[in-house]
């Protein structure tokens, strides 16, 4: 099952966030370089089938009812968006809703697994024939809910009518659409509701906003982190294409992120260098200091000391009268405590300098720490680098 290539995505209620979901992940492996069919099997709303309208060709397109309505195999051109994204819309009539014969999807499933590396089945919400069939062909299920009670609810039932066709080990559940703090919770249910739980897509204005323009979202920009949740999603559900994913995530925002890590750890060292510096520096001044101290001390002491013994002794006061070399030793303390002066004042501008030197590294920092915890993209992906 580690090259699996069909993966059909169901939703309990409508409103889940499936279709932009299926059309994110068919978006995600063209833009990697595989070739991915997306099949709309949504015979009720035909959602898929809305974002691809202005390509349709309705006199050459074939559709999912008109190849499960024929009796042999439809030499099938679907509609190409993109280098490697090809569509296969619901039907090209909305009031058509008559499927005689849903088993056929599966002879014709097979007949593509040999020439595309993804297939997706955008399944209706809720329960139908197509969806009890797509769910036996593929060799991934994916359910899409909401944070609510409805949709939990609404997944027991459909469990209840298709839950033989779906296997506990490649069925995956994800909640789509919930808030930081919805996430925090809910990224914590490993088992799941009944299947295993993949990490939750974050909500976010510019996928709904694509949705509502009938767009598929940008995976890549870097105003959403929509982008790196797909991702994260599709590793798990494509394991054989890992690597690859890898490589694009890092492309669009890994990069990036390691960059501003990269800088944030330099400017660490230098913050921790500047400030083994100013120790250093309070460590001279310090012994300066006490040198000065040992200097008048020792002075004073030569004074006295001197005075009552080595001049008097020897008769050198004739010579060296006391006053003069008290003198001599005043004015060189006084040299030494102007010379003294003018290195604290130099002292105490390095330090203002290093201070405020200081105060830009870690203002750097916090921007680099805020942009990681706000940007979208980077915030997300900060997460799921802990996640790992």
């Amino acid at each position: 099952m580690s090259n699996s290539k069909v993966l059909s995505v169901l939703s309990g209620k409508g409103g889940s966030g499936k279709t932009v979901i299926c059309l994110a992940i068919a978006k995600l492996f063209s833009g990697i370089g595989k070739k991915v069919l997306l099949i709309d099997c949504d015979t009720s709303t035909h959602g898929a089938t809305y974002f691809f309208e202005n390509n349709i060709d309705f006199k050459n397109s074939v559709t999912t009812l008109n190849q499960i309505s024929t009796n042999g195999y439809v030499d099938h051109n679907p509609i190409k968006y993109g280098k490697n994204l090809f569509f296969i819309p619901s039907s090209l009539d909305t009031s058509q809703n008559d499927f005689p014969e849903p088993n056929l999807l599966s002879a014709y499933i097979h007949l593509y697994k040999s020439e595309y590396d993804i297939i997706i089945l955008d399944c209706q919400a809720g329960y139908s024939e197509f969806s009890k069939i797509a769910t036996s062909i593929a060799e991934r299920n994916l359910i899409v809910l909401e944070a609510d009670a409805i949709s939990t609810s609404a997944l027991r039932v459909l469990y209840l009518q298709i839950g033989n066709k779906l296997n506990n080990k490649t069925t995956f559940q994800i909640f789509n659409k919930l808030s930081d703090e919805e996430r925090k919770i809910y990224n914590k249910i490993i088992g799941g509701t009944i299947f295993t739980n993949l990490p939750a897509i974050p909500f976010d204005w510019t996928v709904r906003a694509s949705f509502a323009l009938g767009k598929i979202p940008n995976i890549e920009t870097r105003d959403s982190a929509f982008g790196i949740g797909v991702i994260r999603m599709a590793k798990i559900l494509f394991p054989q294409h890992e690597d690859e994913l890898k490589a694009y995530e890092d492309k669009i925002v890994g990069n990036w992120y390691y960059d501003i890590q990269e800088n944030i750890q330099k400017l660490e060292t230098q913050k921790e260098l500047m400030n083994e510096k100013s120790a250093d520096k309070r460590r001279q001044n310090y012994l300066r200091q006490m040198m000065l101290i040992s200097s008048l001390l020792g002075s004073v002491s030569v004074l006295f000391i001197g005075k009552e013994f080595i001049f008097e002794k020897f008769k050198l006061v004739e010579l060296f009268p006391i006053e003069i070399l008290g003198g001599i030793i005043g004015i060189s303390i006084s040299f030494y405590l102007l010379i003294r002066a003018r290195l604290q004042i130099r002292n105490e501008k390095e330090q203002d300098l290093r201070q405020k030197m200081a105060r830009e590294i870690e203002s750097d920092i916090e921007k680099y720490r805020t942009l990681l915890e706000t940007d979208p993209r980077l915030k997300e992906y900060l997460i799921s680098s802990i996640q790992k």
